[in-house]
């Protein structure tokens, strides 16, 4: 084996095996099982999940992208806003919610159950934070229009 070949395959080596080193935080155990599902590997994922179908749920969300949010920990268990995204026709649509993890065996798993069931609270928050830019939208138009017509009087 001459010392090209020697290299590569003792980066092979060292890339399989730090890809089967176990998620040490809850951030990459999250970041790994979402990175599974946007390339459409819920095999992978199932391997980082504790219950449910990682299949079941690519099927619902198909996540072409996602963003991590911050982190709350509580003892063995963690919450990471996530929002997802996903092409719609032309467009593309958010989906708000809430990764939870639990440290299990002595790695943090996600809970694709406890997952799943987030996505109607993240659906509402998304409908809160539509109705509030609304709000703002109308208050400021409002406010202009008040500003203008007191300056014509």
């Amino acid at each position: 084996m001459n010392s090209a070949s020697r290299f590569f395959f003792v980066l092979f080596i060292l890339l399989f095996l730090s890809s089967c080193i176990e998620p040490k935080t809850p951030e990459e155990a999250a970041r790994r099982f979402w990175t599974a599902m946007q390339k459409q590997d819920p095999d992978s994922a199932q391997k980082l999940a504790i219950d449910g179908s990682a299949k079941k749920l690519l099927s619902t969300l198909q996540p072409q992208s996602f963003q991590l949010g911050p982190t709350e920990t509580n003892g063995n268990q963690a919450s990471i806003r996530t929002t997802l995204f996903k092409a719609n026709g032309t467009e593309t649509q958010e989906i708000l919610l809430t990764t939870v993890l639990f440290y299990h065996n002595d790695t943090w798993r996600v809970s694709i159950k406890q997952t799943e069931g987030s996505l109607l609270p993240g659906a509402l928050r998304k409908l809160m934070r539509n109705l509030e830019e609304i709000s703002n939208s109308i208050g400021h138009t409002l406010g202009t229009s008040l500003h203008e017509s007191s300056g014509q009087k």
